[in-house]
């Protein structure tokens, strides 16, 4: 069991996250109180979820119970994942180009 693996949005090194993912064996199970436990944002999280299947193991969230990489209903989720990614990064992209269309602003 692991206790305390905690991530920081500010280090990017998580070693004991790389001990708990090297530790997984098949249909282990990652049970987390939250995703925002287990990674700085969707894209950790897609690695996490990826290196957590690739070990044939699975995640379960306590406070989205919706997320249960276990089930049937995981590539649902991944794919909804994915576009909340994506929608993101082209949220941040239209800011960031308005941000340089605005005078006084360096392009």
């Amino acid at each position: 069991m692991f206790r305390g693996v905690r991530v920081s949005k500010a280090e990017t090194d998580q070693p004991q996250l790389r001990k708990l993912i090297a530790a997984l064996q098949l249909r282990d199970m990652v049970i987390t109180p939250a995703d925002d436990r287990l990674s700085r944002d969707t894209t950790d999280f897609l690695v996490v979820a990826r290196d957590t299947q690739k070990a044939e193991a699975g995640i379960k969230s306590l406070a989205e119970p919706f997320l249960d990489t276990a089930s049937g209903f995981a590539e649902i989720i991944f794919a909804m994942l994915r576009l909340q990614r994506s929608s993101s990064a082209a949220a941040f992209s239209s800011r960031r180009r308005a941000g340089e269309r605005r005078p006084g602003n360096a392009a």
